[in-house]
C-alpha cells in the first residue's frame, strides 16, 4: 500500500486531499516537505530557476471554482480582505490566502521572504487553527521569531493610555493635549501615559513633505515642532500623569 501525500503536486497540479486546488503548474514549482512542523499536515512550494536574478515570477498554477478568502496589503501600512473563486480575482500583494476544499476544510498558503520565497500550505477544519498552524509552520522552518502566543506581553498594557490621533489627527497642540487631560481626570479616568500622534512619517519626497509642513504651520500659526514644547506633567499618588 502506497501513502500519499495529503498535500502534492502531480501531473501539473496540486492535490489537497485528493482534490485538484491548482492546475497549470508551473514544472519548475517543487513542493518540499513539512516535516519539521510535525503536526501541521502541508507542504513548502518553491520554484527553481536556471540563473540568478534580484527578480524572478513564476506561475503557481490556475484556480478556478474554489472560494478564497485573501488578505492583501492595499495601502502601505494597512491590509484589508477579498474574496472570490477565480484566480484573477486574487489582489496583489496577497499576504496571505485561505482556500476552501470541497470537503469544507481549508488550505491556507501564507508567504516567507526567505528560503527562495517558498510558500507553506497547511490543512485544517478550523479557519483560524489553519492560519495558527501555517505560521507555525514557518516558524519551525525558520527558527527566527516566535508565535504571539509565546511573546510576553509588556507591562504597559495593564495601564489606561491615552492616544491622541482620534482627537485631533494631524492638528494635534498643546491646548488640545491638555485640556485633553483635563477632561479624562475630571472623568475619573486620568491616563498614565501619553502617545502623542500627529500621523504616520512622511513617504512622499522631501519637497512634497516640505511644502505640505509650511501649508500645516500656516494654519495653525507657529511651528510645527514648538506646538507642543510646553506640556508639563504631574504624577500623582498612584503613578498618573495628567496636565499641569
Amino acid at each position: 500500500m502506497t501513502i500519499k501525500p495529503v498535500v502534492r503536486i502531480v501531473e501539473r497540479k496540486l492535490v489537497v486531499k485528493e482534490r485538484t486546488i491548482l492546475t497549470n503548474v508551473s514544472e519548475n514549482v517543487v513542493a518540499t516537505s513539512n516535516a519539521a512542523a510535525r503536526q501541521v499536515e502541508g507542504v513548502f512550494l518553491g520554484a527553481v530557476f536556471d540563473q540568478d536574478s534580484n527578480r524572478h515570477v513564476v506561475s503557481l498554477g490556475t484556480l478556478r471554482d474554489v472560494r478564497f478568502l485573501a488578505c492583501f496589503r492595499f495601502k502601505l501600512w494597512w491590509m484589508a480582505q477579498k474574496m472570490g473563486d477565480k484566480g484573477r480575482d486574487i489582489p496583489l500583494e496577497t499576504q496571505f490566502l485561505l482556500v476552501e476544499t470541497k470537503n469544507g476544510s481549508h488550505s491556507e498558503p501564507d508567504t516567507d521572504e526567505q528560503e527562495e520565497n517558498k510558500i507553506v500550505y497547511t490543512l485544517g477544519i478550523d479557519p483560524f487553527g489553519t492560519i495558527h498552524d501555517a505560521i507555525k509552520a514557518v516558524k519551525l522552518h525558520l527558527g527566527s521569531f516566535r508565535m504571539r502566543n509565546e511573546k510576553k506581553l509588556p507591562g504597559i498594557v495593564d495601564y489606561f493610555g491615552w492616544c491622541t490621533w482620534d482627537a485631533f489627527y494631524q492638528e494635534v497642540t498643546q491646548e488640545g493635549v491638555e485640556a485633553g487631560l483635563e477632561s479624562l481626570k475630571a472623568g475619573g479616568t486620568p491616563p498614565k501615559f501619553v502617545i502623542i500622534d500627529d500621523g504616520w512619517q512622511s513617504v512622499a519626497s522631501d519637497e512634497h513633505h516640505h511644502h505640505q509642513q509650511e501649508r500645516l504651520e500656516q494654519q495653525l500659526g507657529q511651528p510645527r515642532l514648538l506646538r507642543l514644547t510646553g506640556i508639563k506633567c504631574k504624577i500623582s499618588k498612584g503613578g498618573s500623569i495628567y496636565g499641569d
